[in-house]
Order: structure tokens, then sequence, then C-alpha cells
């Protein structure tokens, strides 16, 4: 098999792998709750904004999970499933 074939069949294997794919659905599920829920405060990718929220980048799941649930200073807690949660986790995991 020549060098082409042989990236090009791997490369169809990990666009086409189930895996993959939910994490990039997770990844857009928590885009967009991201979008609805905490933009206004936190800014585009997670940056902050000033007097508003402070920039996310980088949080740890279990930081997320806690200021979603019981809220932190100035942010009201939100009531999300657990699979919304690792979603947005995902979402913040990508920036």
């Amino acid at each position: 098999m020549s060098l082409l074939r042989s990236c090009l069949f791997f490369t169809s294997l990990v666009v086409a792998h189930p895996a993959l794919a939910g994490a990039s659905d997770a990844r857009d599920a928590g885009r967009e709750l991201y979008e609805d829920l905490c933009i206004s405060c936190h800014g585009e990718g997670a940056r902050g904004e000033p007097g508003a929220g402070s920039d996310i980048r980088g949080s740890i799941a279990r930081q997320v999970t806690m200021a979603i649930g019981g809220g932190y200073e100035d942010m009201p807690a939100v009531e999300l499933t657990d699979d919304e949660i690792a979603a947005l986790v995902a979402y913040l995991d990508s920036l």
C-alpha cells in the first residue's frame, strides 16, 4: 500500500470513528449550551467580560460542575443534566 493510500485509509478511520464523532457532537452541544447560558458573562471564547464574568478557559471539570450546580460569587446556579455538564466541559476543553 502506498504512503498516500495508507494516510487516506487511516484518516478515514479517524474521521469515521464513532467515539471521535461523539466527542465532536459533545463539543457542539457544549458550544450551544455555552452560547445560550454563559456567553453573556464569560464572553466569546470564554475569555471573560470585564465586570461580568471571569476567563474560564482551562477550568477543570470539577470546577465547572461545582460552579454550575451551586453558583459561584455572582453567578447563579444552573440546573443541567450530567450529559449537558459533560458537553459544556468538552467545549471548554476545546478552547
